[in-house]
């Protein structure tokens, strides 16, 4: 665009001289002849060169206008891509800030959980620990019974069949009567601490079962909490996405 500028500049300055010099060729040439009759000047029409240089200058006005309004364009359309590309970017940010924050509270919610199951598995562990501990005061304790009594009734028994050995002539059957229900009750003593330990076992196990039962229903919850999590961090992430490809589809409608 700009040679063909100059081109035209240089085309009205030597139309310009080319003008100027054949009117002084015609002025010159009517001077040496003077004789020269009035038809032959006019037969040869000269070039109109005030017009051509209007038109030069209409052209280069015509190039000039159009040159502004090519540089306006350009201008508008410069103007328009940097808004489109604001838009863009805000949206592409806003995208970003909405992702980043469901990110965020998928993860403080996973957080939470987590740490509700720790503390439900603290708290069944410790539930765990200390009815092992009383199982075990307890069996410690009817053992520690048991054999008290045992050792008892093995004394009771042990002095009975001395004492019957030794007045086995001597005592009536009264005595020996006697004696025979000592021994039973030292019996029976034996027995109802034997079931008492059976008690107490059987206690224990209804205890560890329950305690398991407990521990596998936190392990059902936490599980479940897990699954929700999940579910809800996947839920924020499409919904991140889907508003993220909107806002890049009008971004691309807008430019």
């Amino acid at each position: 665009m700009n040679l063909k500028l100059l081109f035209s500049i240089v085309l009205l300055v030597f139309s310009q001289t080319f003008f100027a010099q054949e009117t002084k060729t015609e002025t010159a040439g009517t001077e040496t002849s003077p004789t020269t009759t009035a038809p032959n000047v006019t037969a040869a029409k000269t070039p109109d060169f005030k017009k051509q240089m209007q038109d030069l200058k209409n052209q280069e006005k015509a190039y000039l206008a159009q040159l502004e309004a090519d540089k306006k364009a350009a201008k508008i359309k410069a103007d328009f891509d940097k808004k489109a590309a604001e838009e863009a970017q805000k949206a592409a940010e806003k995208a970003n800030s909405q992702a980043k924050e469901a990110e965020a509270k998928a993860a403080a919610e996973a957080k939470e959980a987590t740490e509700k199951a720790a503390k439900e598995k603290a708290i069944a562990d410790k539930a765990q620990a200390e009815a092992d501990k009383k199982a075990a005061e307890a069996a410690k304790d009817v053992a520690n019974k048991t054999a008290k009594e045992a050792a008892i009734a093995a004394k009771v028994q042990a002095e009975a069949d001395k004492k019957a050995s030794e007045e086995s002539e001597k005592i009536s059957k009264e005595k020996i009567a006697t004696y025979k229900k000592e021994v039973d009750a030292a019996k029976d003593a034996q027995d109802k601490f034997s079931k008492d330990v059976a008690k107490l076992k059987k206690e224990k196990e209804e205890a560890d079962k329950k305690l398991a039962e407990s521990a596998k229903l936190a392990l059902e919850k936490s599980t479940m909490l897990e699954e929700q999590i999940a579910k809800a961090t996947a839920e924020a992430e499409k919904a991140a996405a889907a508003e993220a490809k909107i806002a890049a589809e009008k971004a691309a409608k807008t430019n």
